[in-house]
This record gives C-alpha cells, structure tokens and sequence, in this order.
C-alpha cells in the first residue's frame, strides 16, 4: 500500500492559507461547524510557553493555522476561545463558538488517525511501527510536556515510509516451487528479504527495514520451507535406512553361501542352470529342424506345383463360364493359351476379346485313368475365376 497520497494530504492541509518562516513548524486547528450566518469568525489562542495569538478562521471548516517557533516546538498545551476582532469590514469578525485546549500531541495524533485508518492492520502499520522503533521515535502513546510526537510530514517519517513501500510493493510469495542449487533437486520455497551485505541470511520484515535504514541495499531471495526440509530429510532417512537393509541382507547372503548349506545351495542352482541351458538348447535345436523341415516341405510342395503346372493341358469344363463372368465377356469368346508359374500359384494365359489375361488356378486335378493335369478354375462354391490384377 502506498503511503504518500495520505501525507501529501496532510502536509498541504498544515500549509495552506498560511506564511510561514523556515523556522517556525506549522500546525492546524479545525473547529467545525459554526452558525451558519456567520461566514468568518476569531479566535485567541494561547499557547503555553510562547504567548497569545488571534486568527480568523473562515467557512466552511474554519481551519486555523499556526506556528511554533522552531527551538520552542514542545508538547504546549494551546488555549483556544473565540474573540472578537475589531476593525473596519472586512477586517472584523465576531468570536467563534469555541473555547477549549488541546495538547500539540493531539494535533500531530489527528494528521496522523486517517492515515493509520487506512493501513490498520496491514503490514504497512506493522513496518511503519518497526521503523519508528529503530528511530527511538514515536507518533503516539504516552507523552510528556518535553516529548512531542514525529509527525507524517517529519524527515525521518517520509525515510520510514519510502523504505515501507518499497519493502512491501508486493506480498511475499510463499510455498512456491523451487530449485535447489546444491542438491539441483526441485523444492518447495518462502520468499523472504537478505542484503547484499550478507546473501546467505534471510530477514523478517523488522530486520530488513532496520538494514535498509542503516544503508544497506535489500532484495529478495528464495528460501526452502521448514515443512520441504523436514520432508527431505525423512525421505533421505528412509533412502539410507533401506540401503542399509539392503546391505545387512547382502552380508547375511554371502555369509550364509560359506556354510555346508550355502554351498550344496550354490552347486544345486548350478546344476538347475545347466539342466535349464541344455533344455533350451535342445528346444532350439528341435525349433530349428522344425523350421527347416516346414521350409523342405514348402519347397517340396512348390516344386510339385510348378511342375504339375507346366504338364497342365487343359482345364475343368466350367471353367470358360467362369472367366468369362470375371471378364463379363461370353464363353465363345475365351479361349486357352497356356499355362506357367506365376509369383505364389500356377496362372491360365487366357485370350479376351481385350487380349491375354491371366487367372488364378484354384486347384490342380488329375484324371484317374490317363494321369493327366487339368485345372480347376474355380474351386468348390465359385462364381466367377480370379483374374486380371487379383492373379499372381
């Protein structure tokens, strides 16, 4: 919260409407409400110590304005009773309704009640008290005839309150992820306030404000939770109490494998790995012959196809009617060519009305009594041949 709109206010309210010399410190007196046909009015005040004075006070608030001299500003008790004021218009006023004292303090505590209204409980007002606590100085509490509070306007108050703002222009973060720089681990960390002076030790508020009164430059830094902290410590504790499990496990193991029993278990499980090995060996041995076997066959089944194929003569008696179906062409106009070995079966080189084309032999059959090939273009339940691109 910035503090200075509240003392400008201040410091032009004690100012205005008033000369006054470099050594004289002003005050301000408000009396209030007035009767309301009396646009201006006197009053003699009479400061202990220093001596009388008549003012004339104006509407609407009819401040009065005064001086202290400089070396005579004490705690005074002032007079204040309404007067008349002789002379010629407009030089003349009747007296105002007043008549009373107040003490300097209490002027000094008014300038300052709207501005701790405004900052109560903030940790403006806490700064602000911390600051008059390393000045020794005080704008309220008990007072005595020689003590006279600091007032907003006072040098050593705007100091307080410059170095306030800046300390407190934003909230300190808190519990907000970070990284570690020695354990380049993430974290979880307080924003708090160092100096330059010393980066390793974070401040309090109270601290940070007494090093920057005293002239030290402040920043703000990062510092790992009380709570982070304790919970990498217990993950550590936990890290090193199972390696430690680990290890005493370790130890009891290569004690235990020198006993009698240790060692038949060692030789045991020796044995199960050697039994184990020769059984996967010999089922890979087995895979492999399997594996070159099925491969024999294929090659054995393909040599009897191709050959089959090249004997080929002929085909089954549906078989035009199926071609021509594939072609969508009649049955007078197929005709056989040959037959050869396509990529994966044996391909009829048919003559179309578009010219050669090939279809898929389905199924190689033999005639009993001649032994001869033909083929089955078909196979069982067939509409129409394999032809054309789906043939290879």
């Amino acid at each position: 919260m910035r503090l200075f709109t509240a003392i400008l206010i201040i410091t032009l309210m004690t100012s205005s409407n008033a000369v006054l010399s470099q050594e004289a410190i002003p005050y301000t007196i408000t009396l209030g409400n007035q009767p309301s046909n009396v646009g201006r009015c006197a009053v003699n005040l009479k400061i202990d110590g220093i001596g009388d004075i008549d003012i004339v006070a104006s509407a609407p608030n009819y401040v009065v304005n005064f001086s202290v001299p400089a070396n005579q500003n004490k705690n005074h008790l002032v007079k204040v009773k309404g007067t008349i004021k002789w002379g010629v218009p407009p030089n003349n006023a009747p007296a105002c309704a007043v008549n009373g004292e107040i003490l300097i303090n209490q002027l000094i505590l008014d300038e300052w009640k709207p501005i701790k209204e405004k900052i109560a409980g903030s940790e403006s007002l806490r700064c602000i008290n911390f600051g008059f606590a390393k000045m020794n100085a005080t704008f309220d509490g008990p007072a005595t005839a020689e003590k006279i509070f600091l007032r907003p306007s006072d040098g050593i108050t705007k100091k307080i309150f410059e170095t306030c703002d800046q300390l407190l222009v934003e909230p300190l973060k808190k519990n907000i992820s970070c990284d570690l720089v020695d354990s380049k681990t993430k974290s979880f960390c307080d924003e708090d306030y160092y100096s330059t002076v010393n980066p390793n030790r974070k401040l309090k508020l109270q601290e940070a404000l007494n090093a920057a009164l005293d002239g030290q430059q402040i920043k703000r830094g990062l510092w790992e939770t009380t709570s982070a902290q304790a919970s990498r410590a217990e993950q550590r504790r936990q890290q090193e109490e199972e390696q430690m499990k680990i290890t005493k496990q370790r130890e009891e193991r290569e004690a235990w494998l020198k006993t009698a029993e240790g060692r038949k278990f060692v030789a045991d499980e020796e044995a199960r790995r050697k039994k184990a090995e020769e059984q996967q060996l010999r089922a890979e041995a087995a895979k492999k012959a399997e594996l070159e076997k099925q491969r024999a066959e294929e090659k054995a089944k393909e040599a009897l196809l191709r050959q089959q194929c090249e004997k080929m003569k002929n085909w089954a008696s549906d078989s035009r009617e199926l071609i021509a179906k594939a072609f969508k062409t009649s049955v007078s106009s197929i005709s056989l060519i040959r037959f050869e070995m396509g990529r994966y079966s044996c391909l009829a080189i048919v003559d179309t009305p578009k010219g050669p084309e090939k279809c898929s032999v389905r199924g190689i059959l033999q005639d009993k009594k001649s032994g001869e090939y033909y083929a089955d273009m078909g196979g069982p339940f067939a509409i129409q041949a394999v032809c054309g691109g789906l043939a290879f």
